[in-house]
This record gives structure tokens, C-alpha cells and sequence, in this order.
């Protein structure tokens, strides 16, 4: 199975997982998913900025509000830095896969030159031609390796993700199965009202 249509299922498999959510569980997971992020947030600016860490973990509890804000800043610029990671990692793909495919059309040319004269040449020179057709055939090989290896470890990177949502779609699934009669008596009570 290709990896791109593995993550596509990864994909619809989340959504339909969350689509059958009632409202009130949705609030809860997200609370709750929020509350991992803010986690994860909080340990990066612990990282990066102890006084902020600090001031954050200070003000949680004392002004909800205030911290509220101060997170939904932190995540949004979190967010953005991921954008343009995302964007600037596309942007170094395509750059190098064209660059590639440039140095491959040289590197074919030079040999179709090299191998007409390899033909033409005397027994002399022949040795010569052939060593520098060698060198440009490894190094068109290992420009198709180094570019497969680009294109594993991006789908690597890709399906690693994939599997991370995968699992926090599943902790939420579990959680919704333990709270099962919780959440049908709360969805009648609100019908009922």
C-alpha cells in the first residue's frame, strides 16, 4: 500500500471517528486535547524561555483569562512557524528535485557526447573515455539515490505523524467508550429540556 493512500485512510478514519461525536463530548475533547497542547506549548517555552514559562505557569491559575490569551498567542504563532516550516521544507523539495533533474540532463548528455566518441576513438583513448563515463554514470546513481532517500525520509516523517493522530484518535475513542453511559444520559437530558 502507497503511503500517501495510507495516510488518506489515516485521514477519513479520524474524521469519521470524530464525526459522530455529540456536542458536549466534543467541548470535553477538545479541553482535554487543548490541555495536551498547552503541555507540549508550555514545555517549549520552558525550553526557550524560562521567564515566560514562569509567568505563564504563574498566572494559569490566578487570571484564567489572561493565560487564555497568552496561549492562544503562543499556539497561533506555534501554528504559523509551522506553516512556514512546512512551506519552506516544500519549497527546498521542489528546489532540489529540479536542480536534480538539471544535473541528470547534463550528465545525459555528456554521456550520449562521451559514448560517440567512445565509439570514434582509438584503442588508446578508449580507456580515458570510458573512465569518464563511469564517474558521470556513480554520479547520476547517486543523485537518484540521494533523492529516493529525500522521498523515504519525508514519507517517513509524513507517516509518523499520520500514526501520532492516529493514536491520539484512538485515546479519545477509548475515553468516549469509558464515559459511554455519561455521555447518552447528558444527550437526553439536553433533548428532553
Amino acid at each position: 500500500m502507497h503511503i500517501k493512500n495510507f495516510i488518506t485512510i489515516v485521514f477519513v478514519f479520524t474524521i469519521l471517528g470524530y464525526g459522530i461525536t455529540n456536542a458536549e463530548d466534543k467541548t470535553n475533547d477538545k479541553q482535554i486535547s487543548n490541555d495536551k497542547n498547552d503541555e507540549a506549548f508550555l514545555e517549549d517555552v520552558k525550553n526557550q524561555n524560562p521567564k515566560m514559562y514562569e509567568y505563564l505557569h504563574k498566572i494559569k491559575n490566578e487570571k484564567p483569562e489572561i493565560y487564555e490569551k497568552k496561549m492562544k498567542n503562543i499556539r497561533n504563532r506555534f501554528m504559523k512557524n509551522k506553516k512556514n516550516k512546512k512551506r519552506n521544507s516544500n519549497k527546498r523539495s521542489k528546489e532540489f528535485t529540479d536542480q536534480n533533474q538539471e544535473k541528470k540532463q547534463q550528465i545525459k548528455k555528456k554521456l550520449y557526447f562521451l559514448s560517440q566518441k567512445y565509439k570514434n576513438a582509438d584503442e588508446s583513448q578508449k580507456e580515458a573515455i570510458k573512465k569518464k563515463i563511469l564517474d558521470l554514470v556513480a554520479t547520476a546513481f547517486d543523485l537518484t539515490t540521494k533523492y529516493r532517500e529525500d522521498l523515504i525520509n519525508n514519507s517517513e516523517k509524513k507517516l509518523n505523524a499520520a500514526f501520532k493522530r492516529l493514536k491520539a484518535a484512538k485515546e479519545i475513542l477509548n475515553r468516549r467508550k469509558e464515559n459511554r453511559n455519561k455521555h447518552i444520559n447528558n444527550y437526553v437530558e439536553k433533548l428532553l429540556k
